[in-house]
């Protein structure tokens, strides 16, 4: 049975995978382990990238553990901090739903009074 520093460690290793880059082109939402994949990347847009600062939007599908088949899409919005020749990703939003999605959208319609 893992110690709990090699759980915390594990734990922080699942999280990160992907999320560490030496360029953006680099970073990716997907994860696998032991050659199963647990999520897919099925698209990738660059909202916003500075010398020190990236904005990245993700579409991926996570993998059901009961069925083995990937759930419908859902969204991810990460910032990036560059540093010392990496991206590392600083901070995430996870749209999990299209209920969750319309909702921001409409939100973001009004603040910006976008048609």
């Amino acid at each position: 049975m893992p110690t709990g520093e090699e759980r915390v460690k594990d734990q922080f290793i699942k999280k990160t995978t992907g999320m560490i880059a030496h360029s953006i082109e680099e970073l990716d939402a997907s994860y696998e382990d032991l050659g199963i994949t647990f999520r897919r990347q099925t698209g990738k847009e660059v909202i916003t990238n500075s010398s020190s600062w990236a904005s990245v939007a993700f579409k991926f599908q996570n993998k059901n553990r009961t069925s083995g088949l990937f759930d419908p899409p859902r969204a991810m919005l990460a910032s990036f901090k560059s540093r010392d020749g990496m991206y590392r990703r600083f901070s995430y939003f996870n749209i999990r739903n299209k209920h969750e999605a319309e909702k921001i959208c409409t939100f973001l319609r009004e603040c910006f009074e976008l048609e």
